[in-house]
């Protein structure tokens, strides 16, 4: 078990990180410049994009807002949500002053973002079952956002078992321990994440699990459109 712990936390979140890194560059890449080809070869009036407008649309999505209001609310507020549950896993690797503008408790938002991101993701699973989405849905559409929901799951038991019922045998020391020496290349897993093979460090596992195969599906999934939102919105705005 002590073998399968290590290998879930150390070789597959670099082989995950690589696949993520390089999958998301090539195919980011690829697509980007097809968007500035169809850029240069738009019909239309030879001025500069309103930059301003194109940010405004890829951020806020006014058209979303103006036709599916709901569905506006679920989406901004879910990648608000988003932000910074990524920047509360930010104080994980280290101490973050910046953050702390507002006084908190490792992890940001007591357990209430948790909550939030399982509700959005929910919201926008059970869409994909009504027309006309579920017409256009492939598996993998489902497969991304299932293993998101877990991610969630697992991650907000690990907070919340802390948070509400003192129930922890890993701590922030612990985890900042770790993510360092991932960051830097020297991998070691802490004692207290290999001695409970039923308890905090299964769930880490099991978290940790799922966004590794989150990470290496994600440059070929539909979710690429984070990186074109700005272009595409360029490309609306000759």
């Amino acid at each position: 078990m002590q073998s399968v712990y290590y290998i879930v936390l150390v070789p597959m979140v670099y082989a995950a990180l690589a696949v993520f890194i390089l999958g998301t560059l090539w195919h980011g890449l690829r697509l980007i410049v097809g968007l500035k080809h169809a850029l240069r070869v738009v019909v239309g009036p030879a001025k500069n994009p309103n930059m301003l407008r194109a940010v405004c649309d890829a951020f806020l999505s006014p058209a979303t807002l103006k036709n599916h209001p709901v569905r506006w609310v679920f989406m901004v507020s879910f990648h608000i949500v988003l932000f910074l549950t990524i920047l509360g896993h930010l104080e994980l690797v280290g101490e973050v002053g910046v953050m702390q503008v507002v006084r908190h408790d490792v992890f940001l938002g007591g357990g209430i973002l948790g909550i939030l991101l399982f509700a959005g993701l929910l919201f926008f699973l059970f869409r994909r079952f009504h027309a006309p989405l579920a017409a256009m849905s492939e598996p993998g559409d489902y497969y991304l956002l299932i293993l998101l929901l877990l991610i969630v799951l697992f991650g907000s038991q690990l907070h919340l078992a802390q948070r509400l019922f003192d129930y922890s045998t890993i701590g922030v020391a612990e985890y900042r321990e770790y993510l360092s020496g991932i960051l830097t290349f020297r991998p070691a897993l802490p004692e207290v994440f290999t001695e409970d093979f039923v308890g905090h460090s299964f769930l880490l596992v099991l978290h940790v699990f799922c966004a590794n195969l989150f990470l290496m599906l994600f440059p070929w999934s539909k979710l690429m459109h984070a990186i074109l939102a700005l272009p595409l919105a360029r490309l609306r705005r000759r």
